[in-house]
């Protein structure tokens, strides 16, 4: 059994575990590609990303609290870092 103190398992008899490791593996591309697809500004696109990754939280019976904990890592780490955007939306003139 694999054990690792930054990623702890949880097995669970939920849809998402269920699941064929491949067909979650394509639906994470899927989901990222098309995160980084969105453009800026597409709010309802926004709001439709975030619902998906609420009914994934809610059909994996985890918990919000252990996705927010797991999480903290990568936003923290994320946090650290400058939007890809900005340097995109000015035009500097010399």
């Amino acid at each position: 059994m694999h054990v690792h103190f930054l990623d702890p398992y949880r097995p669970r008899q939920s849809a998402i575990h269920r699941l064929d490791p491949r067909v979650k593996l394509v639906m994470a591309l899927a989901f990222i590609f098309t995160t980084a697809l969105t453009p800026v500004g597409a709010w309802p696109i926004y709001i439709l990303l975030l619902a998906i990754i609420l009914s994934v939280i809610l059909l994996s019976d985890l918990g919000l609290a252990y996705i927010m904990e797991a999480g903290g890592f990568s936003v923290s780490f994320r946090a650290g870092s400058p939007p890809n955007h900005l340097h995109c939306a000015r035009s500097y003139s010399v």
